[in-house]
């Protein structure tokens, strides 16, 4: 199966970016023009480097939905990258978010109007990109119906290396696999592409042959899945990243981010049962055990004080939950 290898970069990689596409953009780099309706500072930058090495390039566009109406927002993302249409190939990045009145990543009809209107607008059909957990969880038929390439995002142990692409429920074909958020052993995304050059030409809009096609997957041997207490200990080991890093590389593995996250938070807890305080100047233990809704003898019994009058500026207590 004709194959190309590559990365997809944006804003946190500004720092050592040509780097990067000199290590791991082996064939291709895709990079993040807009987030919401904030341009990526650094794509133009990134994305010349790359064309000036001879790479085939990429660009997407992470919207909310609340930015307003699906066509208004493709609309700006096209006035945004004329000079990348048809030489680049275009993509929808529609994952989770972590705050759902910001952007619904269940609005299936939202993603499918956008594709719609870049489409309308360019004349080259993006490819839309989601982790495994959320194609097979949303009904994507329309979308498939109209003909839009996937880019899926499924990670295994995301130990850096390629686990084998997942098959997708509703698409027959893959474009795209993003298999690692770790490719550098630190925070990259890794990507294959399905298909030769002349395929990811085609993808951008190029006139080819009739024949050139984006090959179907293999079903890869089903990997262990690690249990959701498990994965939280991960996090708390830092094994998964920080902050947004983490929530997509825990959607793209197939595990629901913000449970993990609740499980982490009450791991933490038992963990770690109490607060400390430092006392201050005009602190006494009743006034103290009222701010953390507790009793000032619980506080002088679990910090061992037998005279409750003597506290003192500085000192620290520790406030059990």
């Amino acid at each position: 199966m004709a194959q190309l290898k590559g990365i997809d970069i944006s804003y946190w990689q500004r720092n050592n970016y040509e780097a990067l596409i000199n290590n791991f953009g082996k064939d291709f780099v895709i990079c993040r023009a807009a987030f919401s309706k904030n341009v990526d500072a650094y794509c133009d930058k990134m994305y010349q480097y790359a064309k000036s090495k001879g790479k085939k390039l990429g660009f997407y566009f992470f919207p909310l939905t609340s930015d307003g109406t699906p066509e208004a927002c493709a609309e700006w993302a096209y006035k945004q990258v004329l000079g990348y249409i048809g030489e680049a190939l275009p993509i929808l990045d529609w994952e989770a978010y972590k705050n759902t009145a910001t952007h619904n990543h269940n609005d299936v009809d939202w993603a499918h109007r956008w594709l719609k209107k870049f489409y309308e607008l360019s004349g080259v059909k993006p490819v839309i990109y989601m982790s495994a957990s959320l194609e097979s969880s949303l009904n994507w038929s329309q979308v498939v119906a109209d003909n839009y390439g996937l880019w899926i995002a499924k990670y295994g142990s995301n130990d850096g290396a390629d686990h084998g692409c997942p098959a997708p429920k509703y698409w027959k074909t893959v474009a795209l696999h993003q298999y690692t958020s770790r490719g550098d052993g630190v925070s990259l995304d890794c990507d294959n592409f399905f298909g030769n050059c002349e395929a990811w030409d085609a993808y951008c809009g190029k006139k080819q042959n009739t024949d050139t096609t984006v090959p179907t997957v293999t079903v890869p041997e089903v990997e262990t899945k690690k249990t959701n207490q498990e994965i939280a200990q991960e996090v708390i080991d830092d094994k998964w990243g920080k902050r947004d890093e983490r929530f997509k590389a825990l959607y793209a593995a197939g595990y629901d981010a913000r449970t993990i996250q609740d499980i982490v938070n009450s791991m933490l807890k038992v963990a770690n049962p109490y607060q400390t305080y430092i006392v201050v100047k005009g602190d006494n233990l009743s006034k103290i055990a009222a701010r953390f809704g507790t009793t000032y003898q619980k506080i002088a019994a679990d910090n061992k004080i037998q005279n409750v009058s003597l506290i003192y500026p500085g000192m620290v207590l520790k406030i059990y939950k």
